[in-house]
C-alpha cells in the first residue's frame, strides 16, 4: 500500500454510498469489463476465486428473469440497466494450478465432501460479491443487493442442465444474461473474456450466495443529473441571536423554495439554490412579525425575498460538506459558508421517488446586510440552523 485514499474516494465507496431501489441510465459493456477488471483482484482464500457472474442487460434476458422475481422486486429489477447474477463454482479447485501456481493447492480441496466445498465456495464468493459492489461504486455506479426470487426458476432460465451431466454440483445463478460471463479470472490471468454464451468455461456451480441475492448496478436516480425540489413542509431555516444578553430568540424563514443537485461521485458538481419569501418570516409573535417585516429591518415591501446560491461545494469527509455561496438580503450580497451534513439519500418510503436530506449551520453578521438595527446591543451575529428534505419530481426521477 502507498497512501490513504482521499476523502472524496472514501465517501464514494463507503460513507455516502447507499443501497438503491430506483435505477436509470445505462451501463456499457466497456464499463462491465472495467468492473470485472477491478473485482478480480480482490483477495480470496488461496486464490480460490469461486464466484461466477452473469450480467443481464437485454430485454430478452430480463424477460427470462422476470417470472423468477418476487412482486416487490419485479419493477425495480426490470428498470435496472444491468443485473449481476452471482453464483459459485463447486469445482473452483480445478483452476488453482493457474490461480495459485506457487503451491500445489488443488489437493487441499478436491477430496473434500460437497458440504465442505460449498462452505468454502460460499464464504469466498461472498467476499467477491462485496468486491463487485465496491468496484461498481468506484466506477460511478450504484448497487441494490436483493433477495426475493425463486432460485429454481432462475436456474431453469439461465443454467444449461446438459453441461457436464453426471458430475456433482450445479450452478445456480444470480443475474441476467448477455454479454459477459465473467469467469473468475485473477492476477495471473488475462483480462476477462467476452462471451456470447451466459456460462463461463468452468462447469460446476452450486447454489446462489446467501439465498442468491441479485446485485443491480446502474447510474441511478440518486446520482448526478437529478434535480431535487425542496419540500417547504419539511424545511426550516431558523435564525437566532442574543437580545441584550437576556435571551436568544428565534425566527423561522418559512415557505422556502429551491432546488439542489447532489452528486455523490463528484461532490464538487453539487449545487443548491434557495429563495426565502420574507412573507413567510415568523418570529412567533404577531407584533414582532410586523416589526421584522417593516422598513426598520427587512423592509419586505421593497425586498420581498432573500436568496442563496451556491458557488462551491466541497466534501470534508464522513458525509460532511462545506457549501460556499452568495447570500442576498435587501439587495446586498455576501459570501457565506454553510457547514452541512448529509442525513440520508434513498427512495422516499411513501412517495416512491428519490429523496435526500441535509442539516446545515452558518454564522453571519446582520449588519453586513443592512439589518443592523440596535447592534451591537442586540447581537450582530446571527446563527442559522437549517434542516431540509428534498425529493426528485417523478418526471426527473424516471429519466
Amino acid at each position: 500500500m502507498t497512501q490513504p485514499l482521499p476523502d472524496a474516494a472514501l465517501d464514494q465507496l463507503f460513507r455516502t454510498a447507499r443501497t438503491y431501489n430506483a435505477f436509470t441510465g445505462e451501463v456499457s459493456d466497456d464499463t462491465l469489463q472495467q468492473l470485472y477488471g477491478l473485482l478480480k483482484f480482490g483477495p480470496t482464500e488461496a486464490n480460490t476465486t469461486p464466484a461466477r457472474i452473469v450480467f443481464v442487460k437485454s430485454d430478452e434476458a430480463k424477460a427470462k428473469l422476470g417470472p423468477a422475481l418476487s412482486e416487490g422486486n419485479f419493477k425495480k429489477t426490470m428498470a435496472a440497466p444491468c443485473v449481476a447474477i452471482v453464483g459459485y463454482d463447486m469445482r473452483f479447485f480445478d483452476k488453482l494450478p493457474v490461480l495459485f501456481p506457487h503451491v500445489d493447492a488443488k489437493p487441499w480441496f478436491e477430496h473434500r465432501d460437497e458440504a465442505n466445498l460449498a462452505w468454502v465456495a460460499n464464504r469466498n464468493s461472498s467476499l467477491q460479491t462485496a468486491y463487485l459492489i465496491l468496484a461498481a461504486r468506484a466506477l460511478g455506479l450504484d448497487c441494490g443487493p436483493m433477495t426475493g426470487f425463486d432460485n429454481a426458476k432462475v436456474d431453469e432460465a439461465f443454467v444449461d442442465p446438459h453441461q457436464h451431466p453426471g458430475q456433482p454440483g450445479s450452478w445456480r445463478s444470480r443475474q441476467h444474461l448477455p454479454a459477459f460471463a465473467a469467469p473468475g479470472l485473477r492476477r495471473s490471468l488475462p483480462d476477462p473474456l467476452i462471451r456470447t454464451a451466459p456460462f463461463p468455461e468452468t462447469p460446476m456451480f452450486k447454489k446462489l450466495l446467501l439465498t442468491a441475492a441479485l446485485v443491480a448496478a446502474s447510474a441511478n436516480a440518486f446520482a448526478a443529473g437529478v434535480t431535487y425540489k425542496l419540500d417547504p413542509t419539511h424545511t426550516n431555516v431558523l435564525a437566532s441571536w442574543n437580545h441584550f444578553g437576556y435571551s436568544n430568540p428565534y425566527a423561522n424563514f418559512g415557505d422556502v423554495e429551491g432546488t439542489l443537485v447532489y452528486d455523490a461521485a463528484d461532490v464538487s458538481k453539487s449545487s443548491v439554490q434557495v429563495t426565502l419569501p420574507l412573507s413567510g418570516l415568523n418570529g412567533f409573535s404577531d407584533k414582532f412579525n410586523a416589526h421584522l417585516r417593516s422598513a426598520d429591518i427587512f423592509d419586505i415591501a421593497t425586498f420581498p425575498t432573500a436568496t442563496f446560491k451556491s458557488t462551491k461545494v466541497e466534501s470534508t469527509g464522513n458525509g460532511k460538506l462545506k457549501i460556499t455561496g452568495d447570500l442576498t438580503i435587501k439587495g446586498i450580497t455576501k459570501s457565506v459558508v454553510l457547514d452541512a451534513t448529509l442525513n440520508k439519500a434513498s427512495e422516499h418510503p411513501m412517495k416512491k421517488v428519490p429523496a435526500i436530506g441535509f442539516d446545515a449551520t452558518a454564522t453571519i453578521k446582520r449588519s453586513d446586510f443592512g439589518v443592523g438595527l440596535f447592534a451591537p446591543m442586540v447581537g450582530d451575529e446571527v446563527t442559522l440552523r437549517i434542516t431540509t428534505e428534498a425529493t426528485a419530481p417523478k418526471a426527473d426521477a424516471a429519466k
